[in-house]
């Protein structure tokens, strides 16, 4: 069978939806029995050739996704002697070929409030495409769900993310942590709740304690307002490799998610890799991909988050508990599970 998978975020791309193609084509191209053609655009050709060598593969001209996906890819020669195509976000009308539609999330159906006119403009073309696809492919059961519920598809399966075991094998240190920390990690969005975090550093008991804050501003940032009496104890770091942030959760002490909506809560998962006690919401994917390993709470109660944080540093048969139980379920996710899934459904169609 030839598989075709559009791979342009991996060298342009979100961070989040880079990481995922990233780790998806690697272990498909090494471990499928199957042929694997990746997509790609024209601009990136000499950093295709320097990365995979002589591959055999597609390139696109035009830049825009939604556009080439349409209006291009369906065209292509190369493109009609696949047997299927997996698509990110948006697949076309038409074409030879089987279509899967990758949909990461759909979370501005449910909450446009946490997106621009300009993202949620971009985003509007994808229901109809996808109600075309073959099969959607999703992140977690709740995002199945959600994409059932608003009429995209019936025919809906999900995968969940894996783990990039790099950011542990090579762990690179980063210079004036706090020695004792609470970590956060996301984008500087509405969505991840960043605000209302802040404020439960200031009722938790430890006076001492810090809270860093990994992750790059996105496209409807958050305006965070800190109290002068609390600055000193928030971190924000940003422009972090995947060595670096390796090392941060390494050391710390807990980790907190407090986000208002997700399609998985991939930084969840890392964390419970690095046997960090893990804080999340209690809404959305978060009781999903944490299990009884998450320790759930009301996102909008900074009380309920500083209870939380008191209990684990002040518990250290509690804090040791949560520690294995992490380990335990972070055990549950791979790239290479991942890998198996996506090729099982293909093979399915």
């Amino acid at each position: 069978m030839k598989i075709g998978f559009d791979a342009r975020w991996y060298f342009n791309g979100p961070v989040s939806g880079k990481l995922v193609v990233r780790n998806l084509l690697d272990r498909m191209i090494t471990n499928s029995l199957h042929t694997i053609v990746p997509i790609f655009n024209i601009k990136d050709k000499n950093n295709v050739y320097k990365k995979f060598g002589n591959i055999n593969c597609i390139f696109t001209k035009i830049r825009n996704p939604l556009l080439s996906n349409v209006f291009e890819i369906p065209f292509l020669k190369k493109s009609n002697e696949l047997d299927i195509i997996i698509f990110q976000n948006f697949s076309p009308f038409f074409g030879s070929f089987k279509k899967i539609n990758y949909i990461h999330d759909i979370i501005f159906e449910d909450r446009p409030e946490f997106f621009t006119k300009k993202e949620k403009l971009y985003f509007s073309p994808m229901k109809y495409l996808s109600m075309k696809a073959d099969l959607v492919i999703t992140i977690s059961k709740n995002e199945k769900d959600r994409i059932i519920r608003k009429g995209y598809s019936k025919n809906v399966a999900y995968v969940y993310h894996g783990i990039d075991t790099s950011m542990k094998n090579m762990a690179k240190s980063v210079k004036n942590l706090p020695k004792e920390y609470i970590l956060a990690v996301g984008r500087i969005n509405i969505r991840k709740n960043i605000s209302t975090l802040i404020r439960s550093i200031s009722l938790i008991k430890n006076k001492n304690m810090k809270l860093v804050i990994v992750g790059e501003d996105s496209w409807k940032k958050e305006n965070i307002n800190i109290d002068e009496k609390l600055k000193s104890r928030i971190v924000f770091l940003k422009n972090i490799s995947n060595e670096e942030l390796g090392y941060i959760y390494s050391n710390a002490r807990v980790f907190c998610f407090v986000s208002l909506d997700e399609g998985f809560g991939l930084p969840i998962v890392e964390a419970m890799s690095f046997g960090i006690p893990v804080i999340c919401s209690n809404i959305s994917v978060m009781p999903e991909v944490s299990g009884n390993a998450g320790i759930l709470v009301d996102p909008y109660s900074e009380n309920q988050i500083a209870d939380k944080i008191d209990l684990l540093l002040s518990d250290k048969l509690f804090y040791e508990q949560q520690q294995k139980l992490s380990i335990k379920k972070a055990s549950e996710y791979s790239w290479e599970k991942s890998t198996e899934k996506i090729i099982k459904l293909c093979e399915q169609l």
